[in-house]
Protein backbone atom coordinates (compact mmCIF):
# COMPACT_ATOMS: atom_id res chain seq x y z
CA UNK A 1 0.00 0.00 0.00
CA UNK A 2 1.38 3.40 -0.98
CA UNK A 3 1.64 6.38 1.34
CA UNK A 4 -0.88 8.38 -0.73
CA UNK A 5 -3.54 5.72 -0.38
CA UNK A 6 -3.02 5.45 3.38
CA UNK A 7 -3.53 9.18 4.05
CA UNK A 8 -6.56 9.35 1.75
CA UNK A 9 -8.67 7.43 4.37
CA UNK A 10 -7.86 9.71 7.33
CA UNK A 11 -10.46 12.46 6.65
CA UNK A 12 -13.33 9.92 6.50
CA UNK A 13 -12.29 8.24 9.73
CA UNK A 14 -11.89 11.60 11.46
CA UNK A 15 -15.41 12.64 10.43
CA UNK A 16 -16.93 9.42 11.76
CA UNK A 17 -15.17 9.83 15.11
CA UNK A 18 -16.26 13.48 15.35
CA UNK A 19 -19.93 12.60 14.53
CA UNK A 20 -19.96 9.86 17.14
CA UNK A 21 -18.62 12.22 19.84
CA UNK A 22 -21.13 14.91 18.83
CA UNK A 23 -24.08 12.53 19.10
CA UNK A 24 -22.87 11.33 22.48
CA UNK A 25 -22.49 14.91 23.80
CA UNK A 26 -25.93 15.85 22.33
CA UNK A 27 -27.60 12.95 24.14
CA UNK A 28 -25.97 13.94 27.43
CA UNK A 29 -27.06 17.55 26.91
CA UNK A 30 -30.67 16.49 26.17
CA UNK A 31 -30.80 14.35 29.31
CA UNK A 32 -29.49 17.24 31.38
CA UNK A 33 -32.12 19.58 29.92
CA UNK A 34 -34.90 17.09 30.69
CA UNK A 35 -33.67 16.64 34.27
CA UNK A 36 -33.49 20.41 34.73
CA UNK A 37 -37.02 20.84 33.34
CA UNK A 38 -38.32 18.08 35.60
CA UNK A 39 -36.74 19.67 38.67
CA UNK A 40 -38.11 23.09 37.67
CA UNK A 41 -41.64 21.64 37.29
CA UNK A 42 -41.38 19.86 40.66
CA UNK A 43 -40.31 23.08 42.36
CA UNK A 44 -43.11 25.08 40.72
CA UNK A 45 -45.78 22.48 41.52
CA UNK A 46 -44.67 22.47 45.15
CA UNK A 47 -45.83 26.06 45.50
CA UNK A 48 -49.39 27.02 46.46
CA UNK A 49 -51.75 28.56 43.90
CA UNK A 50 -55.27 29.89 43.68
CA UNK A 51 -57.63 28.89 40.86
CA UNK A 52 -61.33 28.32 40.15
CA UNK A 53 -62.71 24.85 39.43
CA UNK A 54 -66.18 24.16 38.07
CA UNK A 55 -68.22 21.60 40.01
CA UNK A 56 -71.66 20.21 39.12
CA UNK A 57 -74.17 20.66 41.93
CA UNK A 58 -76.90 18.32 43.17
CA UNK A 59 -79.47 18.51 45.95
CA UNK A 60 -80.63 15.99 48.54
CA UNK A 61 -84.22 16.90 49.32
CA UNK A 62 -84.93 16.22 52.99
CA UNK A 63 -88.18 18.15 53.26
CA UNK A 64 -91.33 16.09 53.73
CA UNK A 65 -93.94 18.45 52.30
CA UNK A 66 -92.26 19.89 49.20
CA UNK A 67 -89.94 18.79 46.43
CA UNK A 68 -87.44 20.62 44.25
CA UNK A 69 -88.79 21.37 40.77
CA UNK A 70 -86.11 23.76 39.41
CA UNK A 71 -83.04 25.70 40.50
CA UNK A 72 -81.10 28.66 39.21
CA UNK A 73 -77.63 27.10 38.85
CA UNK A 74 -76.45 23.59 37.96
CA UNK A 75 -72.72 24.34 38.43
CA UNK A 76 -70.57 26.25 40.90
CA UNK A 77 -67.29 28.06 40.38
CA UNK A 78 -65.29 27.11 43.47
CA UNK A 79 -62.22 29.18 44.35
CA UNK A 80 -59.55 26.74 45.52
CA UNK A 81 -56.19 27.36 47.22
CA UNK A 82 -53.95 24.29 46.94
CA UNK A 83 -50.54 22.97 45.97
CA UNK A 84 -49.76 22.81 42.26
CA UNK A 85 -49.65 19.01 42.28
CA UNK A 86 -53.18 18.81 43.67
CA UNK A 87 -54.54 21.41 41.26
CA UNK A 88 -52.95 19.63 38.30
CA UNK A 89 -54.42 16.34 39.42
CA UNK A 90 -57.83 17.94 39.99
CA UNK A 91 -58.11 19.85 36.72
CA UNK A 92 -56.55 17.37 34.29
CA UNK A 93 -56.61 13.85 35.67
CA UNK A 94 -59.69 13.55 37.88
CA UNK A 95 -63.26 14.50 37.01
CA UNK A 96 -64.75 16.88 39.54
CA UNK A 97 -67.15 15.23 41.96
CA UNK A 98 -70.61 16.62 42.45
CA UNK A 99 -71.18 18.97 45.36
CA UNK A 100 -74.38 17.95 47.12
CA UNK A 101 -76.43 20.33 49.26
CA UNK A 102 -78.88 19.02 51.84
CA UNK A 103 -82.22 20.77 51.48
CA UNK A 104 -84.08 21.25 54.74
CA UNK A 105 -86.06 24.04 56.33
CA UNK A 106 -83.06 25.07 58.44
CA UNK A 107 -80.72 25.71 55.50
CA UNK A 108 -83.29 27.22 53.10
CA UNK A 109 -84.59 30.80 53.32
CA UNK A 110 -88.08 31.54 51.95
CA UNK A 111 -89.07 34.21 49.46
CA UNK A 112 -92.17 35.01 47.42
CA UNK A 113 -91.87 34.86 43.61
CA UNK A 114 -94.75 34.95 41.09
CA UNK A 115 -97.19 33.84 43.72
CA UNK A 116 -95.17 30.73 44.60
CA UNK A 117 -93.50 30.01 47.91
CA UNK A 118 -89.85 29.33 47.05
CA UNK A 119 -86.46 29.32 48.77
CA UNK A 120 -82.82 30.29 48.33
CA UNK A 121 -79.44 29.16 49.64
CA UNK A 122 -76.46 31.37 50.47
CA UNK A 123 -73.40 29.48 49.23
CA UNK A 124 -71.09 31.38 51.63
CA UNK A 125 -72.93 29.70 54.48
CA UNK A 126 -72.16 26.32 52.86
CA UNK A 127 -68.37 26.91 52.72
CA UNK A 128 -67.77 24.73 55.75
CA UNK A 129 -69.66 21.79 54.22
CA UNK A 130 -67.91 22.24 50.87
CA UNK A 131 -64.52 22.35 52.61
CA UNK A 132 -65.28 19.00 54.24
CA UNK A 133 -66.18 17.44 50.89
CA UNK A 134 -62.97 18.71 49.26
CA UNK A 135 -60.59 18.52 52.22
CA UNK A 136 -58.43 15.85 50.57
CA UNK A 137 -57.65 18.10 47.64
CA UNK A 138 -57.82 21.72 48.63
CA UNK A 139 -59.05 24.57 50.76
CA UNK A 140 -62.12 26.43 49.49
CA UNK A 141 -61.94 30.23 49.66
CA UNK A 142 -65.12 31.32 47.86
CA UNK A 143 -68.03 30.06 45.74
CA UNK A 144 -69.71 31.70 42.75
CA UNK A 145 -72.64 32.38 42.60
CA UNK A 146 -73.24 33.49 46.16
CA UNK A 147 -76.96 32.62 45.98
CA UNK A 148 -78.85 29.62 44.52
CA UNK A 149 -82.59 30.08 44.00
CA UNK A 150 -84.79 27.02 44.51
CA UNK A 151 -88.26 26.54 43.05
CA UNK A 152 -90.27 24.13 45.20
CA UNK A 153 -93.50 22.29 44.39
CA UNK A 154 -95.89 19.90 46.10
CA UNK A 155 -94.89 16.27 45.87
CA UNK A 156 -96.76 14.18 43.31
CA UNK A 157 -96.94 10.43 42.71
CA UNK A 158 -98.69 8.31 40.09
CA UNK A 159 -98.44 5.02 38.24
CA UNK A 160 -97.70 5.29 34.50
CA UNK A 161 -97.31 2.68 31.74
CA UNK A 162 -93.99 1.74 30.19
CA UNK A 163 -93.80 2.31 26.43
CA UNK A 164 -91.45 0.05 24.45
CA UNK A 165 -89.33 1.64 21.73
CA UNK A 166 -88.17 -1.05 19.29
CA UNK A 167 -86.83 -1.26 15.76
CA UNK A 168 -86.97 -4.99 14.94
CA UNK A 169 -87.07 -6.74 11.57
CA UNK A 170 -87.73 -10.47 11.19
CA UNK A 171 -86.61 -13.14 8.75
CA UNK A 172 -89.10 -14.22 6.12
CA UNK A 173 -92.04 -16.19 7.61
CA UNK A 174 -91.06 -15.24 11.20
CA UNK A 175 -93.22 -12.93 13.31
CA UNK A 176 -93.82 -12.13 17.00
CA UNK A 177 -96.46 -14.51 18.37
CA UNK A 178 -98.17 -11.74 20.33
CA UNK A 179 -97.67 -8.05 20.96
CA UNK A 180 -94.47 -7.49 22.99
CA UNK A 181 -95.07 -6.38 26.56
CA UNK A 182 -92.50 -5.03 29.02
CA UNK A 183 -92.11 -6.53 32.45
CA UNK A 184 -92.97 -4.53 34.49
CA UNK A 185 -95.45 -2.82 32.18
CA UNK A 186 -95.93 0.16 34.53
CA UNK A 187 -93.93 1.98 37.23
CA UNK A 188 -94.47 4.52 40.00
CA UNK A 189 -93.01 7.97 39.43
CA UNK A 190 -92.61 10.71 42.02
CA UNK A 191 -91.51 14.32 41.77
CA UNK A 192 -92.90 17.83 41.54
CA UNK A 193 -96.66 17.55 41.17
CA UNK A 194 -96.79 19.81 38.11
CA UNK A 195 -94.25 17.59 36.31
CA UNK A 196 -95.71 14.26 37.42
CA UNK A 197 -99.18 15.20 36.14
CA UNK A 198 -97.75 15.77 32.65
CA UNK A 199 -96.22 12.27 32.41
CA UNK A 200 -98.44 9.89 30.40
CA UNK A 201 -95.84 7.13 29.99
CA UNK A 202 -92.15 6.32 30.43
CA UNK A 203 -90.21 5.29 27.31
CA UNK A 204 -87.49 2.66 27.14
CA UNK A 205 -84.19 3.08 25.36
CA UNK A 206 -84.43 1.95 21.72
CA UNK A 207 -83.90 -1.78 21.11
CA UNK A 208 -82.68 -2.63 17.59
CA UNK A 209 -82.34 -6.05 15.92
CA UNK A 210 -82.37 -7.36 12.33
CA UNK A 211 -83.28 -10.71 10.71
CA UNK A 212 -84.68 -12.14 13.94
CA UNK A 213 -85.77 -15.80 13.94
CA UNK A 214 -85.62 -16.63 17.65
CA UNK A 215 -87.10 -15.43 20.94
CA UNK A 216 -85.86 -12.12 22.36
CA UNK A 217 -85.22 -11.37 26.03
CA UNK A 218 -83.46 -8.09 26.75
CA UNK A 219 -83.20 -5.72 29.74
CA UNK A 220 -83.84 -2.13 28.67
CA UNK A 221 -83.08 1.09 30.52
CA UNK A 222 -86.00 3.41 31.25
CA UNK A 223 -85.65 7.05 30.20
CA UNK A 224 -86.59 8.91 33.38
CA UNK A 225 -87.18 12.68 32.94
CA UNK A 226 -85.13 15.17 34.92
CA UNK A 227 -86.42 16.00 38.40
CA UNK A 228 -88.41 12.72 38.43
CA UNK A 229 -87.72 9.61 40.49
CA UNK A 230 -88.99 6.13 39.62
CA UNK A 231 -89.30 2.92 41.63
CA UNK A 232 -87.81 0.97 38.69
CA UNK A 233 -84.93 1.96 36.41
CA UNK A 234 -85.15 -0.95 33.96
CA UNK A 235 -87.69 -3.23 32.31
CA UNK A 236 -87.45 -6.55 30.48
CA UNK A 237 -88.48 -6.93 26.84
CA UNK A 238 -89.74 -10.44 25.99
CA UNK A 239 -90.76 -11.32 22.43
CA UNK A 240 -91.90 -14.84 21.57
CA UNK A 241 -90.93 -15.35 17.91
CA UNK A 242 -92.58 -18.13 15.84
CA UNK A 243 -92.37 -19.35 12.27
CA UNK A 244 -95.60 -18.73 10.34
CA UNK A 245 -97.21 -20.27 7.30
CA UNK A 246 -100.04 -19.00 5.10
CA UNK A 247 -103.21 -21.04 4.71
CA UNK A 248 -106.79 -20.36 3.60
CA UNK A 249 -110.32 -21.61 4.37
CA UNK A 250 -113.64 -21.17 2.57
CA UNK A 251 -116.33 -19.50 4.69
CA UNK A 252 -120.06 -19.09 4.06
CA UNK A 253 -121.16 -15.45 3.91
CA UNK A 254 -123.84 -14.41 6.42
CA UNK A 255 -125.93 -11.24 6.22
CA UNK A 256 -127.04 -8.90 9.00
CA UNK A 257 -130.55 -7.70 8.17
CA UNK A 258 -132.70 -4.81 9.48
CA UNK A 259 -134.53 -5.64 12.73
CA UNK A 260 -138.30 -6.12 12.77
CA UNK A 261 -138.60 -7.43 9.22
CA UNK A 262 -138.63 -11.01 7.93
CA UNK A 263 -135.96 -10.59 5.28
CA UNK A 264 -133.41 -12.97 3.84
CA UNK A 265 -130.34 -12.23 1.71
CA UNK A 266 -128.66 -14.45 -0.83
CA UNK A 267 -125.06 -13.64 -1.84
CA UNK A 268 -123.13 -14.32 -5.02
CA UNK A 269 -120.82 -16.08 -4.40
CA UNK A 270 -122.16 -17.57 -1.19
CA UNK A 271 -118.64 -18.34 0.12
CA UNK A 272 -115.43 -16.37 0.30
CA UNK A 273 -111.80 -17.46 0.65
CA UNK A 274 -110.14 -16.24 3.85
CA UNK A 275 -106.32 -16.29 3.81
CA UNK A 276 -104.19 -15.67 6.88
CA UNK A 277 -100.93 -16.42 8.65
CA UNK A 278 -100.78 -18.93 11.47
CA UNK A 279 -97.87 -20.14 13.59
CA UNK A 280 -96.74 -23.67 12.78
CA UNK A 281 -97.52 -24.74 16.35
CA UNK A 282 -101.19 -23.66 15.86
CA UNK A 283 -101.62 -25.10 12.36
CA UNK A 284 -103.61 -28.16 13.52
CA UNK A 285 -106.05 -26.00 15.52
CA UNK A 286 -107.53 -24.21 12.48
CA UNK A 287 -111.10 -25.09 11.38
CA UNK A 288 -113.52 -23.11 9.13
CA UNK A 289 -115.99 -22.91 12.02
CA UNK A 290 -113.70 -20.51 13.87
CA UNK A 291 -114.40 -17.75 11.30
CA UNK A 292 -117.46 -15.66 10.50
CA UNK A 293 -117.83 -13.71 7.24
CA UNK A 294 -120.56 -11.06 7.34
CA UNK A 295 -122.15 -8.37 5.18
CA UNK A 296 -124.15 -5.64 6.91
CA UNK A 297 -127.44 -4.79 5.16
CA UNK A 298 -129.15 -2.98 8.05
CA UNK A 299 -128.93 0.47 6.43
CA UNK A 300 -131.71 1.09 3.90
CA UNK A 301 -129.43 2.95 1.49
CA UNK A 302 -127.04 0.01 1.19
CA UNK A 303 -129.84 -2.11 -0.22
CA UNK A 304 -129.75 0.06 -3.33
CA UNK A 305 -126.12 -0.90 -3.99
CA UNK A 306 -125.20 -3.88 -6.11
CA UNK A 307 -122.38 -5.14 -3.85
CA UNK A 308 -121.62 -5.27 -0.11
CA UNK A 309 -118.26 -5.34 1.70
CA UNK A 310 -117.39 -8.64 3.39
CA UNK A 311 -115.99 -8.34 6.91
CA UNK A 312 -114.44 -11.10 9.01
CA UNK A 313 -116.09 -10.51 12.40
CA UNK A 314 -114.87 -13.63 14.21
CA UNK A 315 -111.50 -15.35 14.00
CA UNK A 316 -108.93 -16.99 16.35
CA UNK A 317 -106.71 -14.60 18.28
CA UNK A 318 -103.54 -16.36 17.12
CA UNK A 319 -103.97 -15.67 13.37
CA UNK A 320 -102.79 -12.51 11.61
CA UNK A 321 -102.64 -10.77 8.21
CA UNK A 322 -106.22 -11.76 7.34
CA UNK A 323 -107.35 -11.20 3.74
CA UNK A 324 -110.68 -11.91 2.04
CA UNK A 325 -111.29 -12.86 -1.59
CA UNK A 326 -113.49 -11.46 -3.02
CA UNK A 327 -113.79 -8.38 -0.79
CA UNK A 328 -117.25 -7.51 -2.19
CA UNK A 329 -120.18 -9.86 -3.02
CA UNK A 330 -123.39 -9.27 -4.90
CA UNK A 331 -126.67 -9.99 -3.16
CA UNK A 332 -130.45 -10.09 -3.49
CA UNK A 333 -132.98 -9.66 -0.66
CA UNK A 334 -136.11 -11.73 -0.26
CA UNK A 335 -139.13 -10.68 1.81
CA UNK A 336 -140.95 -13.58 3.50
CA UNK A 337 -143.83 -11.49 4.85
Amino acid sequence: MTKGKLFSHWPQKALKIRDKKFRSRLSIFAVCVLIAMFLWIVIKLSDSYYTEVEYPVSFDNQTSDRILSAYSDSTLQVGIHAKGFKLLNLKWFNAADKIEFNLNHLSMKPYISSGHYNFYLLTDEMLKDVNKKLEKVSKVRDIIPDTIFLMMDEKGKRKVPVQLVTEVSYKSQFEPYREPEPQPDSIWVTGPKSLVEDIDYIRTETYRANDVDDDISEVLKLIIPDMIQADKQKTTLNINVEEYTEISVNIKVDARMPAGRNLEAKTFPNKVEVSFWVALKDYQKITPGQFTALIDLRKSEIQEEEKALVRITRFPSYVKNIRVKPRYVEYIIRDHE
